[in-house]
């Protein structure tokens, strides 16, 4: 099934310094409930005074794009990396002005960026599907209002995977 595509997407920080733009519809739209999303919640809570990352259920809303159609419109010198630790592949970009997380990227072969929903405005694509729910806190209930996966799902990896063979054959 196709998905919308909305055009082209701006989000930004909360003081609105940092912005970006998204290009296209997402691979995917999801909540994330990983042990490595939880981590990254709660480290970025620590910088202070920033929006929540996670939702109060510890899902972390994701907007996942093709690492070409995500880019830094303004702002970028305040963007800071944090990472979970020294070596990560994983870095999660923060504006630094008022720590609201605006995306997370991946310095391996990734070819995808995963934007922080929360930074969109309303009309962003909604989330389609939850991933790694075996991971949630405690015996947090989930609405059946989307599909609970409790790991990654095939239809989230062959996006993946369509995103990867689209970019590559410059569609």
């Amino acid at each position: 099934m196709a998905r919308p595509d909305p055009g082209t997407l701006k989000a930004s920080c909360v003081c609105g310094a940092v912005t970006v733009e998204a290009t296209g519809a997402p691979i995917v739209a999801n909540i994330c409930y990983c042990d490595d999303c939880q981590a990254g919640a709660r480290r970025i809570a620590l910088l202070g005074d920033g929006p929540d990352v996670a939702a109060s259920d510890g899902g972390t809303a994701y907007l996942l794009y093709r690492e070409d159609r995500l880019r830094c419109t303004a702002g970028a010198d305040r963007l800071q990396a944090v990472r979970l630790t020294p070596g990560s592949a994983t870095r999660r970009h923060v504006a630094s002005c008022c720590n609201a997380a605006m995306y997370m990227d991946f310095a391996d072969s990734r070819h995808w960026v995963s934007a922080y929903r929360d930074r969109f405005p309303a009309n962003a694509p909604p989330p389609e599907m939850r991933i790694c729910t075996k991971y949630r806190p405690g015996a947090v209930p989930l609405a059946p209002d989307i599909p609970n996966h409790s790991g990654y799902p095939a239809r989230f990896m062959m996006r993946l995977v369509g995103a990867w063979m689209a970019m590559k054959l410059g569609r």
